[in-house]
């Protein structure tokens, strides 16, 4: 099959077997496995990263670059999951984890198999499918008994199992090992006074507590204490007041060890009756497998995320959760970390830490009511996080999110509000200096809703300079007066810097720390392979290629992860040296200390300047790994400083054609900001590459006018059918390298700076318009085009621009 074709026959196999509901192997035999990469640099040493199209296979799954990328397959949104080796497959970007929240462990108690049918004898039930009812007498209270896998038994989020003995019954509904994991039973009968009684086993040494909901509106909160093993079974009981009709009951656990074990419930009431379960009475949890029955229905976003929620509905009333980096999550004030383990999803929203740091929701509601919301959250700090519920904008009250004991640890605190018909926006805003709690997911429970619409919706938060980074749609407003902060979900430099946490093993860390020289900064293009002798750094410490700043990363997250004060004081070191090497007009040489020629110049080259800038925004703002005991105030005054020069330089050297504003070149002058060549091959032009992480990094700071300004001209430029060749790819395993495919852009590395017309060169230094006419060696040697525009014009569609 001819390479141009290769990307389409795998969407092709992923798209037959998600919609064909069939299982295709994929072929993953002759795919390199990382972290052995694709592709080199232009510069040419060892493979260190994939570019679009590349395929690589991670953990016997694989993976399809949807950029140029050095991140691990599966790690962010540089990457999609084509499917499994073994044949599953899926059309989902491969940016999140599996939801805890719908595995298939069971408690602790049980094994991981799923339902048994097998009667036990020591049942004390009909051995029938059908529920045991006994009347109480002639009076108006009936007995009725609901064994699992019977009339009236609705489903367990979880499993069936038979493993511990006592039971009555089939077995006992043993829920997933998580908040909000629940039973549900369908009863009706008269209004009056009921008791419910479940019969159950903990084998735990903790209270499995439950929330009880009638018709999804919560009456009661019960304890289910140890018993002392799983096979020792006790009963709990409550009596409370229901009215007539349907009574739809769902038991749900509102801790992270989920429920008891239960045998059965007991329900002895006026005329008490079971009502079979089926989709008119909108049984949520119709399953008795060992899986949860909560359904995920995805939603495209321009970034290629799944965009997930689930829900589950129980006749009138619906279980909405919502994800970060999902449908309904409009901005964090922070980042979407996941760090810190028993998260569901991708991970969970981390607060800056400062008074008025919000998280955004949005949900359209059928019906104006009553909702409760209910937050998962872990605070491993000894303070309250607390924060205020704003719902369309008006206060709503207060939201306690205690320590849990650890960042860890998870619990659910909950909420009834009143929601408008339509679209309702969600907001949760920090009371105390500290910021909130880690926010793993909001789930909305109440009569028919689904994810709403985030265009619009804004943190009312005080942040005047925090990016937020996890907003699937939209921007968040700082209320500083200094711009807009954008979500920083899909931000090409963002992405950029966060790969370089995990760059190498932690294995690696003492390698990398002897390669760092004297004066902070380290070599491009290492292996690591061998220890290093470090040295004075003399024309060898540089930027060029992503060195110095990716280490730096590395080395803080290394620091956070065991605390050791080597890598803490690498880090230190890298920054002085950063910060020495800024050229008073703002921008960054490819070497320090200066070797001379072209690599004194300002160098945006392989982004060089764009990534120094991320970085030392990300540390400004405390950002993980810089978060804790690197860096003081005055250090960050210094970074605060260097970025402000650098955005002043940035601005300043925007290429403008006839007044307009378009893009950069690959290298600028220190100090009279205009475009210069570097190699014979890489002439003044604009840089159809470099610029998408300019823009980028200008898209981490606050839009100002000018800066928003600088923004929108430059992915207008992108955006332009004068810099796009439309219906063709650039393919790096073909000999003509630029090929037609329906439906294909591409942007070239070099455009004339009069023209827009791209261009190819040569060692001869000439400008070439086809490709065929330059030497092979350079014709293979480098990169002269890509889909350099579709990851920032998708960034840019996100956030409104």
């Amino acid at each position: 099959m001819f390479p141009r074709f290769k990307l389409f026959s795998i969407i092709l196999t992923a798209y037959l077997a998600v919609y064909a509901g069939s299982s295709f192997a994929l072929s993953c035999s002759s795919v390199n496995e990382y972290p052995n990469w694709t592709a080199k640099d232009w510069a040419g040493g060892i493979p260190n990263h994939a570019e679009a199209g590349d395929q690589m296979v991670y953990n016997g799954e694989l993976y399809q670059a949807n950029w140029y990328t050095n991140s691990e397959p599966g790690s962010d949104y540089s990457w999609s999951l084509l499917g499994s080796c073994d044949g599953t497959t899926s059309s989902s970007s491969s940016s999140s984890s599996s939801s805890s929240s719908s595995s298939s462990t069971s408690s602790s108690s049980s094994s991981s198999s799923s339902s048994s049918s097998s009667s036990s004898s020591s049942s004390s039930s009909s051995s029938s499918s059908s529920s045991s009812s006994s009347s109480s007498g002639s009076g108006q209270d009936n007995k009725i008994t609901i064994q699992e896998n019977q009339n009236g038994f609705c489903g367990v989020d979880g499993s069936i199992d038979s493993n511990n003995s006592g039971f009555t019954g089939s077995g006992f509904a043993n829920t997933d090992n998580a908040s909000g994991g629940g039973i549900e039973w369908t009863i009706e009968g008269d209004a009056g006074t009921y008791t419910l009684r479940w019969r159950f086993a903990n084998g735990s040494g903790t209270n499995r507590s439950g929330i009880l909901r009638v018709n999804g509106v919560l009456v009661s909160t019960e304890d289910f204490n140890g018993t002392g093993s799983w096979s020792s079974w006790e009963t709990t009981s409550v009596t409370l007041n229901l009215e007539s009709g349907f009574k739809m009951l769902r038991l749900q656990a509102d801790q992270n060890s989920g429920l008891a074990n239960v045998d059965y419930i007991e329900v002895t009431g006026p005329n008490a009756s079971i009502v079979v379960c089926d989709i008119s009475n909108g049984s949520s949890s119709s399953s008795s497998s060992s899986t949860s029955s909560s359904s995920s229905s995805s939603s495209s976003s321009s970034s290629s995320s799944s965009s997930s929620s689930s829900s589950s509905s129980s006749g009138s009333t619906t279980e909405l959760a919502i994800q970060e980096l999902a449908s309904g999550f409009c901005s964090v004030d922070g980042t979407v970390d996941s760090n810190n383990s028993g998260y569901t999803g991708s991970g969970f929203a981390n607060t800056e830490n400062a008074s008025g740091r919000a998280i955004v929701w949005a949900v359209n509601a059928d019906f104006a009511s009553s909702y409760e919301l209910q937050l998962r959250f872990a605070n491993g700090s000894g303070d309250s996080r607390s924060g205020d519920l704003y719902v369309n904008g008006s206060n709503a009250g207060s939201v306690d999110l205690a320590g849990t004991g650890s960042w860890s640890s998870w619990t659910t605190e909950s909420k009834v509000v009143n929601l408008n018909s339509g679209n309702n926006t969600i907001e949760l805003r920090a009371t105390s200096g500290s910021g909130l709690a880690n926010i793993d997911l909001l789930t909305v429970v109440g009569s028919d809703m689904k994810a709403g619409s985030c265009a619009g919706s804004s943190s009312s938060s005080s942040s005047s300079s925090s990016s937020s980074s996890s907003s699937s749609t939209s921007s968040s407003s700082s209320s500083g007066g200094d711009g807009k902060i954008l979500s920083q979900n899909g931000n090409p430099a963002q992405n950029r810097y966060n790969s370089a946490k995990t760059k190498w093993a932690s294995n690696k860390a003492d390698i990398i720390l002897s390669h760092q020289f004297d004066n902070g900064g380290w070599p491009k293009n290492q292996d690591y392979g061998s220890t290093g002798s470090g040295g004075s750094g003399d024309g060898e410490a540089t930027f060029d290629n992503g060195a110095t700043v990716t280490e730096a990363v590395y080395m803080a997250q290394i620091y956070q992860n065991t605390g050791n004060n080597k890598y803490r004081d690498s880090v230190r070191k890298a920054m002085d040296y950063i910060l020495r090497a800024q050229y008073s007009s703002g921008g960054w040489p490819q070497f320090y200390p200066l070797r001379g020629g072209y690599s004194n110049h300002v160098t945006f080259n392989d982004n060089a300047m764009a990534s120094t800038l991320t970085v030392l925004h990300n540390a400004y703002q405390q950002k993980a790994p810089f978060n804790s005991g690197i860096f003081n105030d005055s250090d960050r005054a210094k970074m605060k400083t260097a970025i402000d020069k650098g955005v002043e330089y940035i601005l300043k050297s925007q290429w403008k054609q006839n007044g307009n504003l378009t893009v950069w070149c690959a290298q600028h002058g220190a100090t009279d900001y205009k475009p210069k060549a570097a190699r014979a091959y890489e002439l003044e032009s604009l840089s159809g590459s470099e610029s998408v992480e300019i823009i980028g990094f200008l898209m981490t700071q606050p839009q100002t006018s000018e800066i928003e300004n600088a923004v929108r001209a430059a992915i207008n430029w992108f955006r332009s059918p004068d810099t796009i060749l439309e219906d063709y790819v650039y393919d790096k395993s073909t000999s003509q390298k630029i090929v037609y495919k329906q439906g294909g852009r591409m942007w070239y590395r070099f455009y004339n700076l009069y023209t827009n017309e791209g261009f190819f060169s040569d060692r001869d230094g000439g400008t070439y318009y086809d490709i065929m006419d330059i030497s092979e060696e350079r014709r293979e040697g480098y990169s002269w085009g890509g889909n350099y525009g579709e990851k920032i014009i998708s960034y840019a569609n996100s956030v409104g621009y």
